[in-house]
């Protein structure tokens, strides 16, 4: 590829994280069992660079599980949602 190819693709794949990162936080803010958020690190003191990941710190409501709380739905890097369970939700 060449680096003007090359530079497209990155943009596109930046875009494309910074879409899912909006869907997760819109998740955060409207699940009951998130009590607070927090977006850390470079990209939470502006020192990141385009391709930096978002490093997120969330704290859940009293007794939930984190994982019924932030990871009910895993989001792949193609923008695809796939269902995921708690041990609880199995039984």
């Amino acid at each position: 590829m060449q680096t003007r190819e090359l530079y497209l693709a990155l943009a596109k794949k930046v875009e494309l994280y910074e879409k899912l990162y909006a869907e997760f936080t819109q998740k955060l803010c409207t699940s009951s069992l998130i009590e607070e958020a927090y977006l850390v690190g470079p990209r939470a003191h502006g020192e990141n660079i385009p391709s930096s990941d978002f490093d997120v710190v969330v704290i859940v409501s009293g007794d939930a599980d984190p994982i019924d709380a932030t990871a009910k739905n895993k989001i792949t890097e193609e923008g695809e949602h796939t269902s995921r369970h708690s041990s609880a939700e199995k039984k």
